[in-house]
This record gives structure tokens, C-alpha cells and sequence, in this order.
């Protein structure tokens, strides 16, 4: 299932917001549009195999926090745990600190 037309998305990212340019910035030297891809094409694989199949019954089963815990549907913990485990929570820091 193809939730956006990817020959969209990489319109939009490298010809319209010129996204090849913001790669050439400080602290993006590691990254390309071949790396950007790679993980363009990662959160697709997470958001059709993990999130797709529960997104009805998480909307209905809204997360709530409790008691300072914030509790999700059940079947969303391996959906969460596969987004961490595949470095997604990490991306925004500096590679310094962890990130990517």
C-alpha cells in the first residue's frame, strides 16, 4: 500500500524545496540523496508493516498519560519499538550526541 506516490516526494523534496542544497550544509556532510532515500524508503517500510495495520484502533484508543506514564494501544509497542530500534527517535540529534 502506497500511502504517498514516492516519484512525488522526491519532487517535492530535491526540484521543488531543493532539498540537495540543505544537504550541503553543516552537519548534513554524511547524508545524500541516495542516504535520504534509504530512509525515506525505511519509514515506508515501518509506517505499511507496523503503524498501517493498527491506525484505526489507535485513533479510537487515543494515547492518554496516566499517572506520568503516557499509555498507547497495545499493538502499537512493537510498532514504537521498531521505529526506535530503526534510529528514527535519534535523527534529529548530532552525531556527537548519538544521532544521525
Amino acid at each position: 500500500m502506497e500511502y504517498i506516490s514516492r516519484r512525488d516526494l522526491d519532487f517535492l523534496l530535491f526540484h521543488w524545496l531543493n532539498a540537495d542544497a540543505i544537504l550541503t550544509a553543516p552537519g548534513f556532510g554524511d547524508h545524500d540523496r541516495e542516504s535520504v532515500s534509504a530512509i525515506l524508503d525505511l519509514a515506508q517500510t515501518l509506517a505499511t508493516n507496523h503503524f498501517a495495520p493498527h491506525y484505526k484502533a489507535a485513533d479510537q484508543d487515543e494515547p492518554m498519560l496516566v499517572d506520568g506514564v503516557v499509555k498507547t494501544h497495545p499493538d502499537m509497542k512493537p510498532a514504537i519499538e521498531a521505529f526506535r530500534d530503526a534510529g528514527f527517535f535519534a535523527m534529529s540529534f548530532p552525531e556527537e550526541q548519538g544521532g544521525l
